[in-house]
């Protein structure tokens, strides 16, 4: 009996590490999915969350929208600004 209770419990612990990773997981992707703007058609090193946060004299008809994945992967940063 005591050997089936703490077989059990196993279980319930390998399965509650199981939905922390995947949790983990897909924190991290809806993270790298994320829609951030740059301005300058892309020129920008920098990339906001917002385009409400960017500055006023931001040229809004050149702002871009990528992932956060594609800007980080271009080289670009999050702005310090915002």
């Amino acid at each position: 009996e005591k050997e089936r209770i703490a077989q059990e419990e196993a279980q319930k612990a390998a399965e509650a590490k199981r939905k922390q990773e995947e949790a983990q997981k897909a924190a991290a992707a809806q993270h790298q999915e994320r829609t951030v703007y740059v301005a300058r058609n892309g020129a920008a090193s920098v990339y906001w969350y917002n385009i409400n946060n960017m500055p006023r004299n931001t040229r809004f008809d050149r702002v871009i929208s990528m992932t956060e994945a594609a800007a980080i992967t271009a080289g670009k940063r999050h702005s310090s600004r915002e």
